[in-house]
């Protein structure tokens, strides 16, 4: 099992800055690589085209912070609820991270309860911090694109990535 929480709270206390935002965004871009490995190790989702301003800022270097994660299905195969629960099963199985993911029409949400735990929430504040997967098939706007794999080499981890 991977000690994500250690990593985590080694992140936060070796930040420059002391503001909760700028603090919560590194546990989320952390986060984000984490879901890229996943996504593209495993058969089932490896296919999906990763763009938007996340793939900028991973894939690119782009100086921007992205709330979300944006693909494309170009087979029309990946079932959005389906997906919530392999990914609630993964972090079960393989982190020290709780998990719950909530899905809708093209996105999913994973909430993980543990701002409170690393002191990034006061108690009048939620302890979730949110990421936000959205899955788009109805539309192959990047048909007319050169799809690339781009390494990434981030947090002690290799994502062959899609974009």
């Amino acid at each position: 099992m991977e000690l994500i929480k250690i990593f985590l709270t080694k992140l936060i206390k070796d930040s420059a800055f002391d503001d909760k935002v700028f603090r919560r965004n590194l546990l989320k871009n952390y986060l984000q690589i984490i879901f890229l490995d996943f996504i593209y190790s495993n058969r089932k989702y490896s296919q999906l085209i990763f763009y938007g301003g996340s793939s900028l800022a991973h894939c690119y270097n782009m100086p921007r912070f992205s709330e979300d994660l944006d693909f494309v299905d170009l087979k029309k195969e990946i079932e959005i609820p389906k997906l919530a629960k392999d990914l609630e099963m993964y972090f079960k199985k393989n982190t020290d991270l709780e998990v719950k993911a909530v899905s809708q029409k093209f996105r999913t949400y994973l909430k993980f309860p543990l701002l409170r735990e690393l002191g990034l929430a006061g108690k009048s504040e939620s302890d979730l911090l949110f990421l936000k997967i959205e899955i788009f098939n109805e539309f192959d706007f990047c048909a007319d694109y050169k799809i690339e794999t781009i390494p990434l080499f981030k947090f002690n981890r290799t994502v062959l990535v899609k974009t």
